[in-house]
């Protein structure tokens, strides 16, 4: 397996968000788009041509062990300089944490922030932000983040999260990622 950013994988664009229309329909119909194919192309554009900075798609990809198979999607993290808009003071964001179900429950999830978080602290940001459900608020924790406030945004309850990074100067380079799958959620 490993990271790779949107801008040198595009083709994964059109199944990024198929994956965001599946879980964010209605917020995306909400932000414009009527359709995955918008959306993606929107990515593309917008991500495509840029790395390693506030606005960064971030790709997880599973490489097939023996074989010259394609590529699989594992998860993404998108990245952003505001994901709440009645929270504009805080930034930048994560924006999204997509794991697909069958990869789900084996660490996906932390590499991904991990990475974003470093990415991030590697650009001198202190801190970042990001919402989410009730559900995920002690995963989050357990991550070393901290609740800011919860929120109703848009009809979810909303927990705005925060975690003070630690900031480098030394270029950011995505990291080796094999063999590190765990079976933790």
């Amino acid at each position: 397996m490993r990271f790779v950013y949107l801008k040198d994988k595009p083709e994964f664009a059109q199944i990024a968000s198929e994956l965001l229309f599946e879980y964010w329909s209605e917020a995306m119909y909400d932000l414009g788009f009527e359709t995955a194919e918008e959306s993606a192309e929107f990515m593309k554009n917008e991500y495509v041509g840029r790395g390693d900075s506030i606005y960064s798609l971030i790709l997880l990809l599973d490489e097939p062990e023996g074989t010259r198979g394609p590529e699989k999607l594992m998860g993404f993290a998108q990245l952003s300089d505001c994901d709440m808009s009645i929270r504009s003071q805080f930034s930048p964001w994560i924006a999204t944490i997509m794991v697909l179900p069958e990869y789900r429950k084996n660490g996906v999830g932390k590499m991904l922030v991990e990475v974003a978080e470093s990415l991030v602290g590697s650009l001198g940001c202190p801190e970042l932000y990001l919402w989410t459900f009730p559900h995920l608020v002690k995963w989050y924790r357990d991550q070393g983040w901290s609740l800011v406030e919860r929120v109703d945004y848009c009809g979810f309850d909303a927990h705005v999260m925060k975690k003070t990074l630690t900031t480098k100067t030394s270029p950011f380079v995505l990291p080796d990622v094999s063999q590190r799958l765990s079976s933790s959620p």
